[in-house]
């Protein structure tokens, strides 16, 4: 029986990360001005993320990455000012 659950979490765990929310339709929907919490509800939880802070403005530089491709976002005070869509490299 053990075996069995195993295998069925396994198994869903495969489908979720099959289900990468990293693809050029979500990209498309991503809009300067959005905030990180509204960027986050289209694309999840970054990948890779550098804050940092200059002069009482803070700078972030998020990654998403997918087997479709990958998003670069730059959000300055949490708003998106700058994104970009790089297809996988062949």
């Amino acid at each position: 029986m053990n075996t069995f659950k195993t295998l069925g979490i396994a198994a869903i765990v495969l489908v979720i990360a099959a289900c990468s929310k990293v693809t050029e339709d979500n990209y498309r929907k991503l809009e300067t001005g959005m905030t990180l919490d509204e960027v986050h509800a289209v694309l999840g939880k970054a990948d890779v993320s550098e804050s940092t802070s200059l002069a009482g403005i803070s700078t972030t530089r998020a990654e998403w990455h997918g087997k479709d491709g990958t998003i670069s976002i730059r959000f300055i005070e949490e708003k998106v000012r700058a994104k970009n869509w790089q297809p996988p490299q062949e």
